[in-house]
């Protein structure tokens, strides 16, 4: 609960104590997991080199009696870590080896999120057909487990189709999951589902303005900056240039803009604004 409520101080101190408790009790499994923990507090906290550094020990405790799950965990975490620092062959080496843990204990569930993560890790680097399997696979494990968890690669695997330029297939593909994200889906989930429709909505649909006051209004009103969003957003507003719908063109990509923004990530913002101006051009014929 404390890591959820960032309160990371008080994190550290349950479960620095956890871990010598459990250690005094010979208890190597949950000592790992708390290193484990430890790492994670250590990342959220912006000590990057400390929480690898947990990670790698809780590994090596967790493997040494043979603890797959735990051991699968740690490599989820390395390879997250290693993602956040764009060590995009490290991180999928640390999910192969993940992938691999959980496989040897048919642990179905870890098997399917690093599955997803692979996934994720595929999609950043531009190989959308290799994205689109691995997301498929992490969708059939997980639907076989009716874990809620399913709605994360099906949201991510409509960001493949999105990016593979399949509009129609991702907006029927969106509308078929919308059901089960508005009823199993937490805040953040329905924010996406909402940014990837209009992503996918033909600029002409009856429906786009109102999804799009709603992505605006959210977007506005909040601190969000997701490059998920950021992304779609700016395919959307090609397709609309494309479509020579050059208001709705203008709206998208003043959405994407925000987000890299917040982001902090100069190149996209200069990239969409020479993007925005050469709209203006092509829509008074300059």
């Amino acid at each position: 609960a404390l890591l959820d409520t960032g309160a990371w101080e008080d994190a550290w101190s349950a479960f620095t104590d956890a871990r010598e408790l459990l250690r005094d009790r010979n208890d190597i499994d949950g000592v790992a997991r708390c290193t484990k923990q430890l790492g994670r507090v250590a990342r959220a906290m912006g000590r990057l080199e400390e929480a690898e550094e947990y990670f790698q020990e809780a590994g090596v405790q967790a493997e040494s009696v043979g603890s797959w799950r735990t051991v699968g965990r740690v490599r989820l975490d390395l390879g997250s870590l290693a993602v956040s620092r764009q060590r995009y062959d490290v991180a999928e080496s640390f999910y192969q080896d993940g992938l691999s843990s959980f496989r040897r204990v048919g642990y179905l569930l870890g098997e399917a999120e690093c599955l997803n993560n692979l996934g994720e890790l595929h999609r950043y680097q531009g190989r959308l057909d290799l994205a689109e399997m691995t997301y498929r696979r992490a969708i059939s494990l997980y639907s076989r487990l009716s874990s809620s968890k399913v709605l994360v690669p099906q949201l991510n695997l409509g960001q493949v189709l999105l990016g593979r330029d399949r509009f129609e297939e991702a907006q029927r593909h969106f509308e078929h999951i919308a059901p089960d994200v508005e009823r199993r889906g937490g805040h953040a989930l329905r924010f996406f589902l909402d940014g990837f429709r209009l992503a996918a909505m033909h600029p002409d649909d009856p429906e786009w303005e109102a999804l799009y006051r709603r992505v605006h209004r959210a977007v506005e009103s909040s601190e969000i900056a997701e490059q998920d969003i950021a992304f779609p957003m700016e395919l959307a507003a090609e397709r609309a240039q494309k479509l020579r719908r050059p208001d709705k063109a203008r709206a998208l990509y003043t959405l994407a803009r925000t987000q890299w923004e917040r982001l902090g990530v100069p190149e996209a913002v200069r990239r969409l604004t020479e993007a925005e101006e050469t709209l203006g051009s092509w829509m008074t014929g300059v």
